[in-house]
């Protein structure tokens, strides 16, 4: 949040952003130059980082999300009736395939 004394200033134009570091890139030792560079590659990591936490943020929000929509479209009484089931999977691969044999009636 900006303080008085910033408030009171006037807003510096965006080109200066842009003008003072090629000022400082052409005059600065080498030095200066690599320790700038190594400044902006730290920055580049941490914004890379909080960009993934902020991804990840975002994809668990939508999944949650998502999950509402689900537990809206099958019934919540439904999904938790399918949770309390012990599930056979023989006695269901047996169940498919009985049907599967039966002959089509057309």
């Amino acid at each position: 949040m900006p303080t008085e004394i910033q408030k009171d200033q006037p807003e510096k134009p965006q080109h200066l952003d842009v003008v003072a570091p090629l000022h400082f890139l052409l005059t600065c030792s080498d030095i200066s130059l690599d320790n700038f560079e190594i400044l902006k590659l730290s920055e580049a990591a941490n914004a890379r980082t909080k960009l993934h936490e902020d991804l990840d943020r975002w994809f668990d929000l939508a999944t949650q999300a998502a999950l509402v929509r689900l537990f809206r479209a099958q019934g919540r009484e439904r999904i938790l009736n399918a949770l309390q089931e012990t599930p056979n999977p023989i006695a269901d691969a047996k169940r498919k395939i009985k049907i599967w044999a039966e002959p089509q009636r057309i």
